[in-house]
């Protein structure tokens, strides 16, 4: 199969299994369970320690042994870990749950970006990367949309059977990906490398080069955006209905959907990397706060929509940026490099977030106070990086 496809179909199907369980069977459903806000970021954090412990172990083998086992592997826990969702009943089985779809998560990460762009580089199309990323983030979105509406249906009746449902689908993009995965993503037989030598060459990068370090804090700042994800269901629901939380999905994955349509008219080719995606920050951020501030419906949409389509213009750009930079032999565990030190940023952001939710109540006021200040810090962030950004053009490093 033509990599891009695999990479597309493998995004549609597992966002779409996402996507059934983000309305009702997350948030909502653990409160449900006598959980509160505090208790959720709790279990988040167990979740990025799990990515954050087995990054750089999963990205080393994947280059060492195969990508395309480590994809498989990962999609598989991910399944695994949504149907023991389906039978959590506190605090403890949810945190197991969580940490299985972490270990999805470290033997996915890395691994499938430095497949689709090796496979690019052999087929001689090295420019098809960025614009892949982006047709499968729309296709990311649509996934969302579809499985956001059923879930929320399906929520509304049995929150765990949105659950069973999500890790079925996982069944099938696993599948995919199993099948349409060739060896063109693979690194070179001559090129191979150890593991712990792959890691070496990944810190060696990072301490040498400027730009692998500015990435590194870029992606660590953008998990400002967590209390969102989070919130956005209960916060939604206190100023609208539960009922119409399907709606809400709708125009927040619509507006990503929007980035990834108007890609096709060639706009991101002659953006510069690193200015862009600290200007989408800064949208991030400004966007998030004025969520947060404005009154009634029409105001949280509108800046939400603006909030959705800065995320869908930052993460393309910062993966193809990551790829520029590094090699092939060591490809997958450079981005396990990278995403280790996202998650760790992102761990001590959700400590702070927890700390600062503790005994308060999921109101829309609260939320949207933690909102404006997340908002705020990542505008401030984003401009921090705007002008410290290194000014030597990126040259591919392939």
């Amino acid at each position: 199969m033509d990599p891009r496809h695999v990479f597309i179909s493998c995004s549609l199907f597992h966002m779409l299994a996402l996507g059934m369980i983000c309305t009702g069977a997350y948030v909502p459903f653990m409160l449900k369970l006598g959980l509160e806000l505090a208790d959720i970021q709790r279990i988040n954090i167990v979740f990025f320690l799990t990515i954050f412990f087995l990054e750089i172990p999963t990205g080393a083998l994947a280059d060492g042994k195969s990508r395309r086992w480590s994809v498989t592997a990962g999609y598989l826990a991910w399944m695994f870990g949504m149907a023991c969702y389906s039978q959590a009943q506190g605090f403890w089985s949810a945190c197991l749950a969580e940490s299985i779809n972490g270990i999805g998560v470290a033997f996915v990460s890395g691994a499938f970006d430095a497949w689709l762009r090796d496979s690019l580089n052999k087929r001689h199309q090295p420019d098809e990367y960025l614009p892949t990323k982006m047709y499968a983030q729309g296709a990311a979105s649509l996934g969302m949309i579809i499985g956001g509406t059923i879930g929320n249906l399906i929520s509304a009746h049995d929150p765990r059977l949105a659950w069973i449902c999500a890790s079925g689908i996982m069944l099938i993009t696993t599948l995919i990906a199993r099948f349409g995965m060739d060896n063109s993503g693979e690194v070179h037989v001559n090129l191979r490398i150890t593991p712990t030598e792959a890691v070496r060459q990944s810190v060696q990068a990072l301490r040498s080069n400027p730009h692998l370090r500015w990435i590194a804090l870029a992606s660590m700042t953008y998990g400002l955006v967590l209390p969102f994800n989070h919130y956005w269901a209960p916060f939604f629901e206190a100023r609208w209905s539960a009922s119409r939380l399907d709606i809400i999905w709708l125009i927040m994955q619509g507006s990503l959907g929007i980035v990834a349509v108007t890609s096709r008219l060639g706009w991101w080719k002659n953006v510069p990397k690193l200015p862009a995606i600290a200007i989408s920050l800064m949208a991030c951020g400004a966007s998030l706060a004025l969520t947060g501030n404005a009154n009634g419906i029409l105001g949280p949409l509108f800046w939400t929509m603006i909030h959705e389509m800065a995320r869908g213009l930052y993460k393309p750009q910062l993966d193809d940026a990551l790829h520029l930079a590094v090699k092939s032999e060591w490809r997958a565990t450079a981005g396990s490099l990278q995403s280790t030190i996202q998650t760790l940023g992102w761990a001590g952001i959700l400590l702070g977030v927890s700390w600062g939710m503790a005994g308060k109540k999921a109101t829309d006021t609260v939320i949207g106070n933690s909102w404006i200040i997340s908002g705020s810090l990542l505008t401030i962030s984003g401009l921090f990086l705007y002008l410290t950004r290194p000014r030597l053009a990126m040259q591919p490093n392939t």
